[in-house]
């Protein structure tokens, strides 16, 4: 370990968890974020702390550089999993950020590689990230981008590009989109992949090894890999911004400025996207309604971390007496942010994706005390459960309360920036928690 820490060398690590359709731990490992740099054939090296050995897996000592923080997870087709995450500017040199201290959002391919036990579980895991893509676009950073996915055909008709008897059919891959803000939607373009099986570390050169490093990370020496290899992937790209007439339908004022970053609109700003956006759908009389479902957050206290660097901000405390000024200069017991609140929203699953419904605010209760939520939790990650979700790609109904778990909503959450948990919701509780933003008449659309 190094003798000199870092101010937030508290934060060890990312790790990425395995698990069944029960959602029982298989196996786990720590994230690389950038193997290249990462990782290291020398044991001087390695011994540092600096750097993960080759070979290494599982439950193996994290190397203390280029870290990244605040990764979330985004299924795009059901076999490539995308990666956004925070890296420190100093470690990109290459790339455009604020200023010193400060964070570049990014997107990366997420790979995983691991043995089969006798038993059907996994042992082995390796974890890291490749093929970044990035934006210097100021209203692109920031930890909270809302990642999804749209047909590529809809946004080419929505533009007035499909052809008469065009591909209308969903012919082609889709877009990977992301949410930054409540209201603004940027495209990072179309991926489309391939798998490739490449021999690890088995080359001599400098640049050859820095290849191998970014493709393998710690695969053992002449062990092979199946790799995803990703194209198509862009900076991104504002494709709508309806901002201004977002925040006037929530009445809370002017819209973003994009000309001067994200100068109006502080009240809509404190609104956040939080998970990356679920294709859901539900039936309607006869048909069948669709939407984007995320979830998104504010927090009402700041920690004097915040405070210190300047990124504290003002909230209204929602405690009758208490002043803003008393508020913030009252010591909190935790370094950041604290009273996390969330809401569930949906979105049109067409372009340009406006703003359907949303739900009033909620906590998820602490263990400890049902009827109390602790005061740092965050909601990073929505899925179905494994029996919604073939149900919604083959086209069936979704199924009944009371005969199968297929139709529960799954969140995983941190708490207290120190535990990783799993929250079980009702899709039709959320359907009826979402009430629709007028001019929208239900939180999905019909197909």
């Amino acid at each position: 370990m190094p003798r000199v820490l870092a101010a937030n060398a508290w934060f060890k690590g990312t790790a990425i968890a395995v698990l069944d359709e029960s959602l029982q731990l298989l196996t786990w490992t720590w994230l690389l974020s950038s193997p290249a740099l990462q990782v290291s054939r020398s044991p001087v090296q390695v011994r540092q702390g600096y750097h993960a050995p080759l070979g290494a897996a599982g439950n193996f000592t994290p190397p203390w550089s280029l870290r990244s923080y605040d990764t979330r997870l985004f299924n795009f087709d059901g076999r490539h999993v995308f990666a956004t995450a925070l890296e420190p500017c100093e470690h990109s040199p290459k790339h455009r950020c604020a200023g010193q201290g400060q964070a570049e959002f990014g997107v990366q391919l997420l790979q995983l590689t691991a043995e089969a036990t006798a038993s059907g579980g996994a042992t082995a895991l390796r974890a890291w990230l490749t093929a970044r893509a990035s934006s210097s676009a100021r209203w692109m950073q920031g930890r909270n981008q809302a990642l999804f996915r749209a047909p590529a055909t809809a946004w080419q008709a929505a533009a007035g590009g499909a052809a008469a008897g065009g591909a209308a059919d969903g012919a082609g891959p889709p877009r990977l989109m992301a949410q930054p803000w409540l209201g603004l939607v940027a495209s990072l373009g179309t991926p489309s992949f391939r798998n490739e099986t490449v021999r690890c570390h088995h080359r001599s050169s400098y640049a050859a090894r820095r290849q191998q490093l970014a493709e393998c990370a710690t695969t053992p020496r002449d062990a092979t890999a199946t790799v995803h290899k990703v194209r198509g992937l862009t900076a991104a790209a504002l494709a709508h911004n309806e901002t201004a007439a977002l925040a006037a339908r929530l009445g809370l004022g002017l819209g973003l400025g994009l000309g001067s970053g994200l100068g109006g609109a502080p009240l809509l700003q404190r609104l956040s996207t939080t998970t990356g956006l679920l294709e859901v759908s539900r039936r309607r009389g006869a048909r069948r309604c669709s939407a984007l479902l995320g979830v998104g957050h504010t927090h009402r206290r700041d920690g004097p971390l915040l405070r210190g660097r300047g990124l504290g901000r003002r909230r209204p405390t929602g405690r009758r007496g208490a002043s803003a000024e008393a508020e913030a200069e009252a010591p909190s017991p935790f370094q950041f942010g604290s009273e996390y609140m969330h809401f569930f929203y949906t979105l049109a699953p067409t372009p340009p994706h406006q703003l359907l419904a949303t739900s009033a605010e909620f906590c998820v209760g602490a263990a400890q005390a049902p009827h109390d939520c602790e005061s740092v939790q965050f909601i990073a990650g929505l899925a179905l459960q494994a029996g919604a979700q073939r149900a919604l790609q083959t086209g069936q109904p979704e199924l009944r309360r009371g005969r199968s778990n297929g139709s529960r909503l799954v969140l995983s959450l941190g708490v207290n920036d120190c535990e990783a948990k799993l929250g079980l919701v009702l899709m039709q509780r959320v359907w009826k928690l979402l009430q629709p933003l007028p001019p929208a008449e239900a939180p999905c659309t019909v197909n």
